[in-house]
């Protein structure tokens, strides 16, 4: 996830304006990008993520079924 302290502020940060923090940092991560390997099904290369990923985000956030 983000990292302690700078979570922790986004944490405090959102809740001081009553607002949800979601940390979304970890989605994809079983399917790290490899330079070697290319794109995969998640990950079209290190930036951009394919709708695998999208579809994860969405169902994080509650506008998707999670998959």
């Amino acid at each position: 996830g983000v990292s302690r302290g700078l979570g922790d502020v986004y944490k405090r940060q959102a809740k001081r304006h009553g607002v949800r923090f979601h940390d979304l940092t970890a989605l994809g991560s079983e399917d790290a990008f490899d330079p070697d390997r290319g794109s995969t099904d998640a990950w079209l290369d290190n930036l951009h993520y394919t709708p695998v990923i999208g579809r994860q985000v969405l169902a994080a956030l509650g506008l998707r079924a999670r998959p």
